[in-house]
């Protein structure tokens, strides 16, 4: 009896040394003080710890258990939280997360860096994972069924997303019907789902595209659309594109009138000409959404009169050169009435509006050179705009504006490839110019802030006899002036060039040579100001 005390102390003692309960120190001390009184000298008058004879068993008084007891296991009662709680006498105490699939000892912890353990395994029927609970201190199954879940109803539709211009609303649903349950299987699919558009009616003129709003709301941007990726909001800071994540559902995937197709939950989904999605649905050549070109008929005229540029295109001032000795063929170009415009032989201007025709299967020269001549005789800060049917499908040309001219493509038309990088020209057009799916008829210039709402349309959006699309596209005469930039300047009076020699040579330079001009010039740039900073 005396050893059995004795061990009851120390652990007692260790207790409040842990966990610093004040209630337990108080016993404890009372305990320790009657124990080593009554061990220290049976004789003295402190052996009243004896006094107390145990009740009967009948006359015990018992715990009010929870009536669930008759029925449930323990640990399905009292959680492993609870037996935390009990075990320890405060709330503080939770089971511990490290080990809450531990059968074999209930690990417990207040402050969820420390665990700790009376070595005593959790009560029988305590979770220890999905569908699995702790018996006589092993996890195993327990029996319960696998309850998978399945989706609930569609709610109502959600606001469009966009106020005109073709925008999206669509339909959510929760997997509640029922939910899954131990351990079964979650609902599959999306709980989005049941799109339709919605307030396809055009924008007001001059209005803000929706994916510049977006862009808008990053920071200071412009939009960008990536050809490769059109569902990415991508936009545009001076010369550099950022990836800012993915547009909004309901933005077009394309900045061409007769594309309508949009994004959602970031891909591009088909719209049809009835505005639908997924319908497939296109104008014919009768211009009838989803009809089969039986509407109408071919109707042939010859019109040998002579005629002037505005019978043609109402509205606009006409440039035209036709081909010499055949029907069809030439350059014309149609600028609104309201802009001044006169035919000039001199090269005095800001800005230079360029015109070029090459015929088919004509000679790799065709006047590129006597063009690039010209071009080389204005002054640097002339801005270069160049726009024709240049007739050569075998180039491949970048769609970015920002990208200049695919140098894989120029083994074959050298004459073209050397006025574009002469005169550092970069190209606007995107996508084909031909009813055949080629590039033809392309646009230049030398500086791409100056060009904007650049657009290919059918012939038939003007009703002009020609095979070609029209190309119509702005020209910038007022710019926002530019917030001033700081930058290092290095003073070359200070510099040690016998050092800078030596680490320059010991720079492997080369590694800068990349496939893209620009990562190309950026990388050296970065090398080379790398060793001149140190």
């Amino acid at each position: 009896m005396a050893r059995f005390v004795q061990i009851s102390v120390d652990d007692v003692e260790r207790f409040n040394e842990e966990h610093e309960n004040e209630n337990t120190r108080k016993r404890s001390s009372t305990t320790q003080k009657c124990s080593l009184t009554v061990f220290g000298g049976r004789s003295s008058g402190a052996s009243h710890c004896f006094d107390d004879p145990p009740l009967p068993i009948l006359q015990r008084p018992r715990p009010t258990e929870p009536s669930l007891l008759l029925s449930q296991l323990p640990g399905v009662v009292y959680d492993a939280n609870k037996q935390c709680e009990y075990l320890y006498g405060t709330s503080l105490y939770k089971k511990c997360p490290a080990n809450q699939n531990q059968c074999d000892s209930l690990y417990c912890t207040k402050d969820y860096t420390r665990c700790y353990t009376n070595f005593a395994p959790p009560l029988d029927g305590t979770r220890c994972g999905v569908r699995h609970w702790c018996i006589k201190g092993v996890c195993v199954d327990d029996g319960s069924p696998l309850i998978d879940g399945n989706w609930g109803a569609w709610s109502n539709y959600s606001d469009c997303t966009k106020q005109c211009d073709i925008g999206v609303a669509y339909q959510l649903r929760t997997c509640d019907n029922p939910s899954p349950q131990n351990g079964g299987e979650d609902c599959e699919g999306s709980f989005r789902g049941n799109y339709k558009t919605c307030n396809t009616q055009e924008c007001p003129d001059n209005s803000v595209s929706f994916r510049q709003m977006q862009c808008s709301a990053k920071g200071e941007y412009s939009e960008y659309i990536a050809s490769s990726d059109p569902c990415s909001l991508v936009c545009r800071s001076g010369s550099r594109i950022f990836w800012l994540g993915t547009t909004i559902d309901g933005t077009r995937c394309s900045n061409k009138k007769e594309d309508l197709s949009v994004c959602i939950e970031g891909h591009c989904k088909e719209v049809g000409c009835d505005y639908s999605l997924g319908t497939g649905r296109r104008f014919d050549r009768c211009k009838v959404c989803g009809g089969d070109g039986s509407s109408c008929a071919l109707n042939v005229v010859n019109y040998t009169k002579p005629h002037r540029g505005y019978e043609l295109l109402t509205g606009f001032n006409i440039f035209r050169r036709d081909r010499t000795g055949r029907i069809g063929g030439g350059v014309l170009i149609a600028i609104k009435e309201n802009r001044h415009a006169t035919r000039r032989c001199d090269f005095e201007r800001d800005a230079i509006l360029y015109v070029y025709y090459r015929p088919p299967n004509s000679s790799p020269d065709a006047g590129l050179s006597l063009l690039n001549n010209s071009i080389a005789t204005n002054p640097e800060t002339c801005c270069i705009i160049l726009v024709g049917d240049f007739n050569i499908p075998s180039i491949s040309l970048s769609d970015s504006p920002s990208t200049p001219i695919n140098t894989g493509g120029c083994s074959n038309d050298e004459n073209l490839c050397e006025l574009i990088g002469n005169n550092f020209l970069y190209q606007f057009v995107e996508g084909p110019t031909h009813r055949a799916g080629n590039k033809l008829d392309l646009l230049f210039c030398n500086r791409t802030e100056t060009l904007s709402d650049v657009l290919t349309l059918s012939c038939d959006e003007h009703n002009f006899p020609t095979d070609h699309y029209t190309i119509e596209f702005l020209i910038r005469t007022k710019f926002r002036k530019a917030k001033p930039v700081r930058r290092t300047v290095y003073d070359c009076n200070r510099a040690i060039f016998p050092e800078l020699c030596k680490a320059l040579s010991q720079t492997d330079l080369h590694a800068s040579l990349l496939d893209n001009i620009n990562d190309c010039w950026k990388h050296w740039k970065d090398l080379f100001s790398s060793v001149v900073s140190s």
